[in-house]
């Protein structure tokens, strides 16, 4: 999160996207930092995107359990959790919850859904994401971001 906030301007910016998809925090929080810490980068972020653009809409892909990090999953939750009351503040910021499709009835990450590595999607994994993005995003204008379905 912290390095998408020092590149903003040449990764984002420029650009001016109508959208931006937005997964961060997963190495963040590998890495020692706090849930806290990542949903105040994360709201940096929406400020700066705000202030920059302010039409845009900003999809936030909340940060995966994995078979990997599963002892991380606290605070990545923790984190995930404040990102998504914040997106409430804003019809423009929304939250892809993919989360509930990622875990089985143990309530564990599903493992069919990981690469070897436990830690990044297959193709099983890339295929859940897509179904929840994909009507959030709809096929060019007129498409559900923005709307009250998008922000559920």
């Amino acid at each position: 999160m912290s390095d998408l906030n020092y590149y903003l301007e040449r990764v984002v910016l420029k650009y001016r996207p109508r959208v931006i998809a937005v997964y961060e925090g997963d190495n963040d929080i590998n890495k020692g930092k706090t849930a806290l810490q990542v949903f105040e980068e994360y709201r940096s972020f929406l400020q700066r995107v705000s202030k920059a653009l302010p039409e845009a809409e900003v999809i936030f892909i909340p940060i995966k359990p994995s078979l990997k990090r599963w002892e991380l999953w606290p605070v990545l939750s923790n984190a995930n959790q404040m990102i998504h009351r914040h997106t409430k503040l804003n019809p423009r910021w929304h939250y892809a919850d993919i989360v509930p499709l990622l875990l089985g009835k143990d309530g564990k990450p599903r493992k069919e859904l990981f690469a070897e590595d436990g830690l990044h999607f297959n193709e099983k994994g890339y295929e859940i994401l897509t179904g929840i993005l994909k009507p959030m995003l709809g096929t060019g204008a007129g498409g559900q971001v923005g709307s009250e379905k998008a922000r559920k």
